[in-house]
């Protein structure tokens, strides 16, 4: 076991390139929802569809699945605001391919 103070201890760069590393190996990304009170990041197979990555969040909403919306975060960040940046941007439809560090809202049907 690694206690602190010992020289095998992770320093916070070690453990992000150690993640980085394995989401590589194992071909995954992450992508984040965004609401009102939280912001949460998903894990998804790298070329994982929108339907897919809903799925994520919960089997209903891939079953469900109608349209998800998603925006760069360097495009969210460069418009300061979700709805500048969504008057800036077409809503993608169905088939997007997500990226990684993207935010995206996912819509379901009742």
């Amino acid at each position: 076991m690694l206690k602190k103070g010992n020289s095998l201890a992770l320093n916070g760069i070690a453990l992000e390139k150690i993640i980085v590393t394995g989401y590589k190996a194992l071909q995954l990304i992450y992508f984040f929802t965004a609401g009102k009170d939280e912001v949460k990041a998903w894990t998804i197979q790298l070329g994982s569809k929108a339907p897919k990555a809903a799925g994520a969040i919960h089997t209903d909403f891939e079953k469900g699945f109608i349209m998800a919306e998603v925006m760069k975060f360097d495009d969210f960040k460069e418009e300061g605001s979700e709805a500048a940046t969504k008057s800036s941007l077409d809503s993608l439809q169905l088939q997007v391919v997500l990226v990684s560090k993207e935010l995206d809202e996912l819509d379901e049907h009742s």
